[in-house]
């Protein structure tokens, strides 16, 4: 079982994957996200001790191969919400959530107990986004994928209009893999992700109802981009360095 990350929309997928079949896969995994989101995939695996790319754009390809794994939006010893039933993907997502504390990140499967959780075995990859202390059970539990259907932060510095490292018109670099970055200037702070998380219905509307819709911190204009919509934008989704740093020349 590997975990597919696209890194444009923050979207990622459980996928068992055979030599054969593995660019089948990736193909339709890009097809899906260009019609239901309206973007080209940046597609990588994040679940091994290596990310490898596994096919961006129209171009596919796998490099990588020794590349860290992808950056996390969380650290050890920050306050969140963990899912703990389907609810938490339901229109408005605002039920089955519980409180904890990140545990580990990025930590290996065989190093947690997932005895008595509601979690196929075989949909488990070899590592898992997280593990969190639940505040209600004090068990340590995984979270498999770092998206805010999973895991959402809880303390002052993850909310909306909290104080960002970089300001309107900063030239910055963002990582689009584990070895890629691109540059780019801060265009918007604290933008709603466009049809993900809460403040939109499962099909991508707009609710409607006056619910704050999950946002990211930082909207990024590639650097020479010409379109102001779809691939000459990137949506980055933590601020800290693993996923943007200034540009210096």
């Amino acid at each position: 079982m590997r975990v597919i990350v696209d890194r444009t929309t923050g979207r990622s997928f459980n996928a068992s994957l055979a030599d054969g079949d593995a660019r089948v896969t990736f193909e339709f995994l890009r097809r899906k996200i260009l019609k239901e989101n309206g973007v080209e995939a940046e597609l990588y695996f994040a679940d091994a001790e290596t990310s490898e790319r596994v096919g961006g754009g129209r171009g596919g390809g796998f490099d990588g191969a020794n590349a860290r794994v992808l950056p996390s939006r969380y650290v050890v010893g920050d306050k969140v919400f963990v899912a703990i039933d389907g609810r938490c993907k339901i229109p408005p997502y605002d039920r089955g959530w519980t409180a904890g504390v990140v545990a580990k990140v990025q930590p290996r499967t065989r190093d947690l107990d997932f005895s008595g959780l509601p979690i196929d075995p075989r949909m488990i990859p070899d590592v898992v986004s997280y593990s969190v202390i639940r505040d209600d059970t004090k068990r340590e539990v995984p979270v498999l994928h770092d998206t805010p259907d999973d895991i959402r932060g809880i303390d002052a510095k993850y909310q909306p209009g909290a104080p960002l490292r970089f300001k309107v018109g900063d030239e910055v670099e963002c990582a689009m893999s584990p070895t890629e970055w691109v540059r780019g200037t801060v265009r918007e702070t604290w933008q709603p992700f466009p049809a993900w998380g809460r403040g939109w219905t499962d099909d991508g509307r707009d609710l409607r109802d006056g619910r704050e819709k999950d946002r990211v911190p930082y909207l990024v204009t590639r650097h020479g981009a010409t379109d102001l919509r779809g691939k000459g934008n990137i949506m980055v989704p933590a601020d800290n360095e693993g996923y943007i740093r200034s540009f210096k020349p």
